[in-house]
Parts: C-alpha cells; sequence; structure tokens
C-alpha cells in the first residue's frame, strides 16, 4: 500500500481537544491515551512506524487552528493546546484571547512558553512516528522567523535625566523549537542606529543574542545567515520597542522542496 496521504487524513470533526492537568486530579488524556495504547496494540500492523501502514488521526492531538497535528504543542492557561506557531500567529493578528473559549491571554507568550510536555507525550503515544515525523517535514516547506526585543528599564541616579532602557535582541524560529538554532542559523548581524559605534554587530549561537543600553527606539536592520547554503540570507527590519512586554517582527521564510528536503535533514 502507498504511503497514506498525511493532509488527506484529517478529521471530520474536531470535538475533542486535550487539556492540561489539574493539581491533585486524574488526567483525562492519561485515560484516553491508555485505552487507545491499548486498542492500538491489538492491531500493530496497522500503526507501526511503517510509513506503508494506514493510521488513524485522533481529534485529542489536532490543532484546532490548522486542523493539523500538532507541531511543537503549548498549552494556555484556560488548558487549550494549538500549535505554537498558530496559538501566536491567532493571538498577534486576530485578538488576544482563546480562539476557544476566550479567555484573556494578554499576558501570555506563545513565543515563550515551553512545550507543552503532557500534550508532546500524548500526541507520540497515539500516532506513529513517521507520522509525526512527516508533519515536521511538511512544515519545512515554510517556517516563521521572528525578530524581537525584550526591554528592562534602568533609572536614573538622577531623577528623571539619564533614564535608559536595557535592551536586547534575538531571533527565534517558533515551529521549530525543539531543534537548537545554531543547527539551522549560521549567523546574525544586526545593523543599529549609526550613533553606536560600531553599529554592525555580528552575533553566532547558540542564542544569537545582542544587549545594549540606550534611550531612543530606532530600526534595527538584521540579517540572517542560513547552513542552508541554497537559501538566500533573510532580511528583517525590527522597531525596537522599550515596553515591558518586548517586541517581535515576524515574517514567514517559503522554500522550495529541494529546500525543504535538506532543512528537514539539517534537523535531524
Amino acid at each position: 500500500m502507498p504511503p497514506r496521504s498525511f493532509k488527506n487524513a484529517r478529521p471530520r470533526s474536531n470535538n475533542h481537544y486535550g487539556t492540561t492537568r489539574a493539581k491533585g486530579a486524574a488526567s483525562a488524556d492519561d485515560e484516553t491515551a491508555e485505552a487507545i495504547q491499548q486498542e492500538t496494540a491489538e492491531d500493530d500492523a496497522e500503526v507501526d512506524d511503517d510509513p506503508s501502514s494506514s493510521y488513524k488521526v485522533r481529534a485529542e492531538v489536532v490543532c484546532p487552528l490548522c486542523l493539523d497535528l500538532w507541531l511543537d504543542v503549548v498549552a494556555t492557561p484556560c488548558g487549550h493546546r494549538f500549535c505554537r506557531t498558530c496559538l501566536r500567529r491567532s493571538l498577534t493578528r486576530c485578538s488576544s484571547r482563546c480562539p476557544l473559549c476566550r479567555y484573556d491571554l494578554r499576558h501570555f507568550d506563545a513565543s515563550v512558553v515551553p512545550t507543552d510536555v503532557e500534550g508532546d507525550a500524548l500526541l507520540h503515544a497515539l500516532m506513529p512516528l513517521w507520522a509525526i515525523a512527516q508533519r515536521e517535514a511538511d512544515q519545512a516547506e515554510h517556517f516563521e522567523l521572528v525578530v524581537g526585543n525584550r526591554s528592562e528599564f534602568v533609572p536614573s541616579m538622577f531623577g528623571n535625566q539619564g533614564n535608559t532602557h536595557k535592551w536586547t535582541l534575538f531571533v527565534s524560529l517558533p515551529g521549530l523549537q525543539h531543534h537548537p538554532l545554531q543547527r539551522l542559523i549560521k549567523r546574525v548581524e544586526y545593523e543599529l542606529h549609526p550613533t553606536f559605534q560600531p553599529n554592525v554587530i555580528v552575533r553566532y549561537g547558540p542564542d544569537f543574542e545582542f544587549a545594549a543600553y540606550g534611550w531612543g527606539p530606532f530600526v534595527v536592520h538584521c540579517t540572517i545567515y542560513w547552513h542552508l547554503q541554497t537559501l538566500p540570507p533573510t532580511k528583517v527590519d525590527h522597531m525596537l520597542h522599550f515596553v515591558p512586554q518586548g517586541a517581535r517582527t515576524s515574517i514567514e521564510v517559503d522554500l522550495d522542496t529541494s529546500q525543504a528536503m535538506n532543512l528537514y535533514q539539517l534537523m535531524h
């Protein structure tokens, strides 16, 4: 039997979503995983790690935004799970509330919150490894690149005069949080305001961050160089913002089939 198309295997309905476990309470996810594991154990020929096998996509591990398997799953304070990139886009472009229950998520940062361990374990319990790998490979055809800054107010010892900020530039790949940045990124160049000398800063892994002090916002011209030789450098202009939650500039990086295949090999 030829490999089953991953995206053609999406469920028709999506009525059940995972929730995080409350302290002192039994986990419904554990009960679901145990029951399904027992069921699939009776039919190993259909759900082993052979790509020629058939399988069922479980609604419990499907993102309600993209209707695909979770990719780098994160859990909200209200107990709903999404792909990291899907939730970040929704909170950035649509509303600062949970897409399912409208819980206020203004202070929830989907870009930096850790991967949901229980959700990731549930995904691996319910789905064959090759299906999860296929999901990652599909995602490799385009991914999100974020350039941002954190900010910390530094008060002056002389009243308001001389107040400044410590700001830190960073890059991240929200949909590829499981993979170290230095596997994919060779170096990052930050071009600062001409008043900084030197005003072109080059940073290497593992985190590619740069910190400095200043009182006025300006545009930072960033250039990301990739280990993938066929992928040209990516340029991003990011405006510094001196606010407690920092600021982020997000773009989509598109790859052709060959580049996506090479990127997937770099990640693994």
